[in-house]
């Protein structure tokens, strides 16, 4: 992907928590990631993941960034390695049906109450991870979304056991009608 301007996709999180954005000040901060160029922000934009990603324990700061090229793609960008970033898609453009079911624990973590069931794109933006390897069709991990609460700027790397959910979804198979 050839590096440009990116902007933060924050008409979905603006919905969700309430906020105003796009704010009125310019924002103060500007990363330069070498896969989507510079990217503005402001601190109060960045999500934190307390306890990292798998294999990316260390990584906790986030930036959720979206470009005009690709209106359903949603890029996780480290905010402390610039180098590190994940392609993601809504759970619900893979699965319109997708059902998040988050433990107490997660809902914790998350800050959000744990006795009222949680509903992808009222309380919460849910993300699957996708894989673009060579030579292999892409795609996404629907057994272990990212789970974002964008209202407490709080998000995890949430693992479904049991769910029927697949690491590798083929993203073509509802194209292909299989």
């Amino acid at each position: 992907m050839e590096p440009s301007s990116a902007s933060l996709d924050w008409a979905v999180v603006a919905q969700l928590s309430g906020s105003d954005y796009p704010h009125p000040e310019p924002p103060p901060c500007q990363l330069l990631s070498p896969h989507l160029g510079p990217i503005p922000y402001r601190p109060d934009q960045i999500i934190e993941f307390p306890y990292g990603l798998p294999a990316f324990e260390e990584q906790r700061s986030f930036l959720l960034v979206s470009l005009q090229q690709v209106p359903l793609v949603i890029f996780l960008q480290s905010v402390t390695s610039p180098e590190l970033l994940f392609v993601t898609l809504p759970v619900t453009v893979i699965d319109p049906h997708y059902r998040l079911e988050l433990t107490p624990e997660a809902c914790q973590l998350l800050r959000l109450p744990a006795e009222e069931p949680v509903q992808i794109g009222r309380h919460v933006l849910c993300l699957a991870i996708v894989t673009l390897a060579h030579e292999q069709p892409p795609t996404a991990n629907l057994l272990a979304p990212i789970v974002v609460n964008p209202a407490a700027r709080m998000g995890i790397q949430f693992i479904q056991c049991d769910s029927g959910y697949s690491h590798q979804h083929p993203l073509y198979r509802g194209l292909e009608g299989g």
